[in-house]
């Protein structure tokens, strides 16, 4: 679980470095969806 989190969180700030910043709302939403998905 841990490193699919991790995995997700540098995943995302890295594609959005190159974009246009580092979108915390977009994270968060991505990483409580996967929590949920695992934790069910």
């Amino acid at each position: 679980m841990a490193k699919i989190m991790m995995s997700l969180f540098y995943g995302r700030a890295f594609q959005d470095s190159l974009i246009n910043g580092m979108d915390p709302k977009l994270l968060k939403e991505e990483m409580v969806a996967v929590y949920e998905r695992v934790k069910g």
